[in-house]
């Protein structure tokens, strides 16, 4: 039984390194889009994005995993909405 849980531990200890490498990835992704791209977004999109990933770095380093799979979320959702629209303008003639 003493097994069974440490193996849960060590899934769930993964899985949250993993949580946190992946939302520190996004973080700097969506940093990069909205920095190579500024002409395609509005002061507005440019600092609800900058928000996020501040919001999310905190929680990334204050290692609160519920917190960061909220602000993952979030982000994921706003770094979405702003590449359709980016490549919607990209593509026009």
């Amino acid at each position: 039984a003493e097994a069974a849980a440490n193996a849960e531990a060590d899934k769930k200890a993964k899985e949250d390194i993993e949580t946190m490498n992946l939302a520190d990835n996004l973080a700097f992704q969506s940093e990069k889009m909205i920095k190579d791209s500024a002409d395609k977004f509005t002061e507005e999109e440019k600092n609800s994005v900058t928000e996020l990933v501040a919001t999310l770095r905190k929680s990334i380093s204050e290692k609160d995993i519920e917190q960061v799979k909220s602000n993952l979320e979030l982000l994921q959702n706003k770094s979405n909405e702003l590449a359709v629209k980016m490549y919607a303008t990209t593509e026009q003639p």
